[in-house]
């Protein structure tokens, strides 16, 4: 009679191949591998409401079957569906196994499981924990995705990934990812995730990434491991009660925004400056900076930076580091001074930029590029020498360091940039090196000079280089060739109040050179390489015209003056 009834249930089975069927039993489709004694459960029924028990094993007959793997999409939408004990052989769960049964409280994943596949758990309302064995290494995309009820979860050390919106818009309260020397985090793996608190990342993890933890707004802290050497854009962006982050010791880049929106961030915690020296921020372009450039950079936000508890405020670029990125210290109002080393090939666009505290910069020789806006609106600091060894000086790279009184540009640089001592108003000296061959538009406009010297080899002057110079009294020019300026690259008063020196013998040059001659007052007293200081208050002893006749005062033309230390010189008054 057993042998009967083995054989009818054996006929209501569809028989799929010669070693496989497929039989239905408790509500449960499962396919069978008659030689390899296992069994695949493919579908729940669609109606089916209560608890869901996989046996172990699946008796058909005589016979036992394994169950190792539940098929893709084996109980997805199943929204009766209450609890899944699956036995312990299972060894794959498929993809949207459970996807959409939003009444699933409980759930285990059997130890031999390795893979969470693509939107295995995604839209589980009602999960409100689950246990990853050790040994899951892949954990899919939007596999908890849509969790809401989901709290709490294990991430095993033998993860490698963690997919993209795995654990988007869960319940989750705190991250805590050790990794095994290779785990990445995906794209928006953890956005949305309101309700988290605390973020631990480890030294396991290697890579952080896009909008990770975006919207992830009640976060209060960020710890980041040692391994760690990307962060992608917008990975932290509006967690808005963000307070303090901490940076391993492996982290090369941050990207745009990634930090965008955390407007309560206070502190930023790094092991030594070496580290923070080696980040990029990006974002920041050659020529502007963005608001998603700078929120990249934690520090434009905190303006507060931490080494073992201990706030940097005179800051000491190590030996070794050979550049500053953009951005790198970005409206840090705490820096009272800064010291570069000669390793410091590169001082990048923006580092120090509104950095309002900086009293000193000390550059020492080997710096060859200080790049635009690097030092803009220090307002504080007060004196500048440039090095030999800088050859490129970028535009505004000194803009609006209104306390600054004196500059000495090294030998290096050719060429003064636009705007690159722009509204310095308190700037009455400047040393400007001999190989200069030009200088920009606004180069020193409304600063406080009260004389110039252009060396020789300068061969252009631009527009608005000394607008605003209302002080300028005295301007020595070192070529017998008039440079190139435009009509007003002096400020209007200039040409009238201030006294233009040019080299002995080349006053008629000067007085009908384009521009040039708008000066009222021209002197040829220039001598090579001399370097002249202003006469403007000298009253000279007698005056004579080109034929030696003894005039009252200085009249229109070449005027031939003696002064009571004996000096003879020429001025040339404009008509």
């Amino acid at each position: 009679m057993k042998r009967l009834s083995s054989l009818l249930f054996f006929i209501v089975c569809t028989l799929l191949e010669a070693n496989a069927l497929r039989v239905r039993t408790d509500r449960v489709t499962y396919e069978v591998d008659l030689t390899a004694h296992t069994a695949e459960m493919i579908e729940l029924d669609k109606d089916f409401s209560g608890r869901l028990t996989i046996p172990n094993p699946l008796k058909l007959g005589y016979d036992d079957y394994a169950v190792v793997g539940i098929a893709d999409n084996a109980c997805k939408n199943r929204s009766g569906l209450k609890s899944a004990t699956l036995p312990e052989t299972v060894t794959y769960i498929g993809q949207s196994v459970f996807q959409g049964c939003k009444n699933l409280e409980t759930v285990n994943i059997p130890d031999d499981v390795k893979r969470i596949e693509y939107a295995t758990f995604m839209g589980c309302e009602s999960l409100t924990s689950v246990i990853i064995p050790e040994g899951v290494e892949y954990i899919g995309v939007s596999a908890f995705q849509g969790c809401l009820k989901l709290e709490s979860i294990n991430f095993p050390n033998n993860i490698n990934e963690i997919g993209e919106s795995a654990f988007s818009n869960t319940a989750l309260t705190a991250v805590k990812i050790q990794g095994n020397g290779k785990t990445t985090i995906g794209k928006q793996a953890f956005n949305m995730c309101q309700n988290v608190k605390t973020i631990e990342i480890g030294d396991g993890v290697v890579s952080i990434g896009d909008e990770a933890f975006w919207h992830c707004w009640q976060t209060e802290s960020v710890i980041i491991g040692n391994q760690v050497k990307t962060i992608g854009a917008g990975a932290f962006n509006y967690c808005d009660l963000l307070y303090s982050v901490t940076l391993g010791e492996g982290l090369e880049t941050i990207g745009a925004g990634a930090f965008g929106g955390c407007d309560n961030l206070k502190e930023v915690n790094i092991p030594n400056l070496q580290v923070w020296c080696n980040i990029s921020f990006e974002g920041i372009k050659s020529d502007e900076i963005s608001i998603s450039g700078l929120s990249a950079n934690p520090l434009t936000i905190a303006k507060h930076l931490f080494i073992n508890g201990e706030e940097v405020k005179e800051l000491v670029i190590p030996q070794g580091v050979d550049k500053l990125a953009d951005g790198l210290f970005w409206g840090y109002k705490e820096l009272t001074s800064v010291s570069i080393p000669g390793s410091v090939k590169d001082i990048g666009n923006y580092t120090f930029a509104k950095c309002g505290n900086i009293t000193s910069v000390a550059l020492q020789e080997g710096t060859e590029t200080i790049g635009i806006y690097a030092f803009l609106e220090c307002y504080q600091l007060k004196k500048m020498v440039i090095p030999n060894s800088v050859k490129v000086l970028g535009s505004s790279a000194f803009s609006y360091c209104t306390n600054m009184t004196d500059v000495k540009v090294g030998d290096g640089v050719t060429a003064l940039e636009n705007n690159v001592f722009c509204d310095c108003s308190s700037l009455t000296s400047v040393t400007l090196p001999e190989g200069l061959t030009s200088i920009g538009f606004l180069a020193f406009g409304g600063c406080s000079l009260t004389q110039i010297n252009i060396p020789e080899h300068v061969t252009k002057i631009g527009i608005n280089a000394f607008y605003g110079c209302s002080s300028l009294a005295d301007i020595y020019v070192h070529s017998s060739t008039p440079a190139e300026i435009g009509e007003y690259t002096f400020w209007e008063k200039t040409y009238s109040k201030a006294t233009l020196h040019v080299p002995s013998g080349n006053l008629q040059n000067y007085a009908t050179a384009a521009h040039w001659n708008r000066f009222i007052h021209i002197v040829d007293d220039v001598e090579p390489s001399a370097v002249l200081s202003p006469t403007a208050t000298e009253e000279p002893q007698m005056i004579f015209d080109i034929n030696g006749n003894r005039l009252p005062h200085l009249t229109p033309g070449i005027n031939i003056i003696k002064y009571h230390n004996g000096e003879i010189r020429k001025r040339y008054v404009k008509q």
